[in-house]
């Protein structure tokens, strides 16, 4: 069976991290190899790293614990690439949380479809356990980058071999990295499967983040520049004309940018109201 390798980078995540691991754990596929890269933690992650390690009775789930000075989360990620040695590439911050059958759907779909990879949808969790927005991935993966509508980077279960030599995490962004590398692989694919179940759970709440100790802010000359560098440097696995791609993603880019310089005048108090609540409104639907 081939082994699905999950990395998860992560900073000063000693409360959370136990619960996420323990959803890959529990993942009713067999063969995982999952890939903690410590981002430089103070907190007590290292130890609760090695309790679940010596917890996991597991002969085909392998925890493999890398530990580094505080570099940020692209670095981690890139490093957790170097060292996997799975089939399939997943990776999963240190906070969210998975299905049980995530992992064994995705590969049988991306196995009995002949696909580079699977998308799945997600819904939103708060910190009580209330589920809030599902949110649908299903759409043509050029449709993300036109829209500049990330799909969630744990969504996507990812082929090693689809995985170009060139695409790695850019280290130079602190914000939104996991849009700029899913963009990337999905220009390179030319095949996808899509589960219309949420098969990941993206947590709200109010704990230390891996990028919290970076400067705020989008840096959009650095993705404009970044996709630009990606989509000339590896041409031949780009699967589209790169070209009106781009100016597709640059468009929408400035709209972004746009967007973001009114809602500038907002308070920032009444941003993270607004936020909040768009992120863990429970919808009618679901009550």
């Amino acid at each position: 069976m081939k082994t699905v390798s999950v990395i998860i980078p992560t900073f000063n995540r000693a409360s959370r991290i136990e619960q996420t691991i323990d959803t890959v754990l529990n993942q009713d596929y067999p063969a995982i190899e999952i890939i903690v890269v410590d981002d430089g933690s103070s907190d007590s992650t290292q130890a609760v790293i090695r309790n679940i390690y010596e917890r996991n009775s597991s002969a085909s789930k392998k925890i493999r614990y890398f530990h580094q000075a505080n570099q940020g989360a692209c670095v981690a990620r890139n490093r957790g690439m170097m060292v996997a040695t799975g089939s399939y590439i997943m990776f999963l911050d240190s906070d969210d949380l998975l299905m049980p059958t995530k992992l064994s759907m995705q590969v049988g779909q991306i196995e009995a479809d002949n696909s580079q990879c699977s998308i799945c949808d997600f819904e939103y969790i708060d910190a009580a356990g209330n589920i809030g927005r599902y949110k649908d991935n299903h759409r043509h993966p050029h449709d993300f980058i036109r829209t500049l509508v990330s799909p969630h980077i744990s969504t996507v279960l990812m082929r090693r071999d689809s995985i170009p030599p060139g695409l790695q995490w850019n280290i130079r962004l602190k914000r939104i990295q996991d849009m700029d590398f899913v963009f990337k692989y999905f220009a390179s694919i030319e095949s996808w499967s899509h589960i219309n179940q949420a098969l990941f759970r993206y947590c709200i709440h109010d704990g230390e983040r891996i990028s919290d100790s970076y400067t705020n802010g989008i840096q959009y000359s650095v993705l404009r520049e970044s996709f630009k560098s990606y989509l000339i440097n590896n041409e031949s696995f780009i699967t589209t004309n790169p070209g009106k791609l781009f100016k597709t993603y640059t468009r929408a880019l400035r709209q972004h940018q746009l967007k973001n310089t009114l809602i500038s005048f907002i308070p920032i108090s009444a941003r993270k109201l607004l936020r909040r609540y768009r992120n863990t409104h429970i919808e009618s639907s679901t009550t």
